[in-house]
């Protein structure tokens, strides 16, 4: 197995990443750069070819999931390492100070707490809670934890925030920066390998909804009490019924809200150039 049959690896990353801030860092400018260590396949490091794949692997033995887990928790020692060799960089170049960094993810992954493996195919925690680490420019507020709710959508906001671009009417999250009011509710939705599932998650709260048959056994309504049982391992459905009606309530006003504001899609053809790029970003 070979890491860049499925991604470059963080060293790689980095390297491409110095060589367009050396070239543009004297300017303003927004960086993206996606990592992909810590996700299927994991590799032990130092590199050594060993590796556990999903497409070799859908349904490892259960009993692996430690050493899975521990292997996962290596991928994200072994990015942080890089991260850090990118910080020096910037500190070493006078950038630092005066730049935003923000670090996310876009899922996060599954060893057994639930009875499977890898992501995709439901809505708990350990699936969909993932970090949102911001490094304001001068580290202002550096080193606190806010636990308010906040959502992917909430970065693009940020971003435009900090920069001081008015942020469009339309566009929906808000900035973490400053004493904007958190939601009141995280909304998440899958629809993968006939999995269709809803989640509506309070402070406190947190309704799924299944659909009937689905591939992967769940429950077609599930509620937790993400305070008492934040590994999600106790159904609270049938006990307290009125605060699943009142998620169930608030999830519908959501999918009204979206529904009241979605765009129609167009036709449309790409041309030779765009195809190849498509292919190239493994599309």
């Amino acid at each position: 197995i070979y890491p860049q049959q499925f991604y470059q690896e963080a060293p790689v990353i980095n390297r491409h990443a110095l060589e367009w801030l050396e070239a543009n860092g004297s300017t303003r400018f927004l960086l993206f750069l996606h990592y992909m260590d810590p996700h299927d396949p994991y590799f032990e490091h130092p590199y050594n070819g060993v590796g556990y794949a999903r497409a070799s692997n859908q349904n490892p033995d259960p009993a692996l999931a430690p050493s899975f887990s521990t292997l996962y928790d290596d991928e994200v020692r072994y990015l942080d390492g890089y991260l850090g060799e990118l910080f020096d960089w910037l500190k070493a170049q006078g950038l630092y100070d005066n730049t935003l960094i923000i670090l996310t993810g876009d899922h996060g992954e599954e060893f057994q707490e639930h009875g499977g493996w890898w992501h995709g195919q439901t809505l708990y925690q350990e699936q969909v809670a993932v970090p949102l680490i911001v490094k304001y420019p001068q580290s202002a507020g550096g080193g606190s934890i806010n636990s308010d709710l906040a959502l992917s959508l909430d970065i693009a906001p940020t971003i435009l925030d900090l920069a001081g671009v008015p942020v469009p009417e339309a566009m929906m999250g808000r900035s973490l920066r400053g004493d904007t009011e958190p939601p009141a509710f995280a909304f998440a939705e899958e629809d993968h390998e006939g999995n269709l599932l809803q989640s509506l998650r309070s402070a406190s709260h947190k309704l799924i909804l299944a659909n009937v048959d689905n591939p992967r056994g769940l429950p077609t309504e599930e509620l937790f009490d993400l305070v008492a049982d934040p590994g999600e391992q106790q159904d609270l459905f049938a006990a307290e019924p009125a605060v699943g009606q009142d998620l169930q309530e608030a999830l519908r006003q959501v999918l009204t809200f979206a529904l009241d504001r979605a765009v129609e899609g167009v036709g449309a053809s790409l041309d030779a150039g765009m195809q190849e790029q498509l292919r190239n970003l493994g599309y």
